[in-house]
């Protein structure tokens, strides 16, 4: 059963259109605004950054394609750590 969790319920995640909880009680939101991603909408896309808010915002250096590979080793960094917890 999923459950559809109310806007109120949590706030963290006020940035998606809604938010439920998934068959494995894992929250999941949908509806990300532009510029965000992940299960909670708290993440960047490529070619973001986020501000002193923690809004993601189009980055308007010339040094993006630098910033987009290495916040993908991140990414790539962290599920490989997650990996060899399991």
């Amino acid at each position: 059963m999923i459950q559809i969790l109310d806007k109120y319920e949590f706030r963290s995640y006020r940035r998606a259109d809604g938010c439920f909880l998934d068959a494995d009680n894992e929250v999941v939101c949908t509806g990300c605004p532009e510029g965000h991603t992940g299960k909670h909408c708290d993440e960047c896309q490529d070619g973001f950054k986020k501000d002193s808010e923690n809004i993601c915002k189009k980055e308007e250096n010339t040094d993006v394609e630098n910033s987009v590979q290495l916040r993908k080793l991140r990414k790539l960094r962290k599920l490989l750590r997650r990996s060899l917890k399991n």
